[in-house]
C-alpha cells in the first residue's frame, strides 16, 4: 500500500508522515507541501490513501479530493482530510463529498493511527 500527505505546513507533513512510516502498513509514504505538485504526482502514480488538508493555497483539499476521484475512478483508495479550523461551511462541503473522512487539527497519533487502521482493513476487505 502507498499513501500520500498533502499539507502546506512542512512541519506538518513530517509528523503524518513519520506517523504513518511507524505503523508498518505502507510501502511507500509520499509527501507534498504545494498541491499543484501533489496533483501532478497523483496523476502519475495511485495511492490508497491521501491525507489532504482542506485549506491550502492555490488548490484547496476538497477540489483535490473531488480531482483525484475523477482522476482515480478503478480502484478503491481512502481519503482523510484534516483541518486546523472548525469551519462548518467547508467541513459540510467535505461531507458531500461522501466516504472522506475529516480529522480536526490538533489531534493526536492514536486517533490518527485507528483512524488509518480501520481504513486500511475497509481496502483490504474490498481488494
Amino acid at each position: 500500500m502507498k499513501a500520500v500527505i498533502i499539507d502546506d505546513h512542512e512541519m506538518i507533513t513530517e509528523s503524518l508522515h513519520n506517523s504513518l512510516q511507524g505503523m508498518n502498513i505502507f510501502s511507500g509514504i509520499s509527501e507534498f507541501n504545494d498541491p499543484t505538485e501533489a496533483l501532478a504526482a497523483i496523476r502519475r502514480d495511485f495511492y490508497d490513501l491521501y491525507i489532504i488538508d482542506i485549506n491550502m493555497p492555490q488548490i484547496d483539499g476538497i477540489t483535490l479530493a473531488e480531482k483525484i476521484k475523477k482522476i482515480h475512478t478503478t480502484q478503491p483508495f481512502e481519503i482523510i482530510l484534516i483541518s486546523g479550523e472548525l469551519n462548518l461551511k467547508l467541513i459540510q462541503k467535505a461531507k458531500a463529498l461522501k466516504n472522506e473522512h475529516i480529522l480536526v487539527k490538533p489531534f493526536g497519533p492514536k486517533l490518527l493511527k485507528d483512524k488509518i487502521y480501520e481504513l486500511v482493513e475497509n481496502l483490504e476487505k474490498v481488494a
